[in-house]
């Protein structure tokens, strides 16, 4: 009789698992939308910070059938499974993409139209203003991101640049700073807001 790795097995399982849920829609921004899984149900509820909510059917997102052939299996190795569950996700990922810009379409979100202008530190504090900013455990803020994965070079050393001038110049620095303050406070009644609902 053979002996069976069953804890092989379930970590070999667990570690295939983890690989194809992480980062679903395969897309950098995307990605860091927090999400759960639901294992039940027809719809779904979105409850906003500001407390207004909206419920909204399920959609089925699916790819074309995966099928698996022995011979293949066993020339090639498990090679054979990845690729095939790499294309489903691809097509499953291009889905969720374009759902969730209807979603973002659907429901207007806060918007700083620059109207042409270059980027500078005070169009950033106006991004800032519009923005629900985060903070940590400790009251530090958590700075989103400014560039894509890919930034045009030029465009992230005047980010750089321009954003720097809140070292140099101190008008700049009070302005970041008395917003962050409220933005912080604004965060803190939201928390607290929170965990009297949960």
């Amino acid at each position: 009789m053979l002996p069976d790795f069953k804890k092989v097995k379930k970590e070999l399982s667990a570690s295939r698992a983890t690989e194809l849920s992480s980062n679903l829609f395969a897309d950098p921004v995307l990605s860091k939308i927090r999400h759960y899984r639901q294992h039940e149900g027809d719809r779904f509820t979105i409850f906003r910070d500001d407390g207004s909510h909206t419920t909204s059917s399920q959609k089925l997102m699916r790819s074309e059938l995966i099928t698996f052939e022995a011979q293949e299996i066993q020339a090639r190795g498990e090679r054979v499974i990845y690729e095939s569950i790499e294309k489903a996700r691809s097509e499953i990922a291009i889905q969720g993409r374009r759902l969730v810009s209807e979603k973002l379409e659907e429901e207007p979100v806060p918007k700083v139209d620059a109207g042409g202008r270059p980027f500078t530190a005070e169009l950033y504090l106006e991004s800032l203003e519009a923005m629900e900013l985060q903070f940590d455990r400790d009251g530090t803020w958590k700075e989103p991101d400014v560039w894509q994965e890919f930034p045009n070079p030029r465009m992230k050393v005047r980010i750089e640049q321009e954003t720097e001038r809140f070292d140099r110049e101190p008008d700049l620095k009070l302005r970041l700073d008395s917003l962050l303050s409220r933005k912080r406070q604004e965060f803190n009644d939201r928390e607290a807001n929170r965990k009297l609902v949960d």
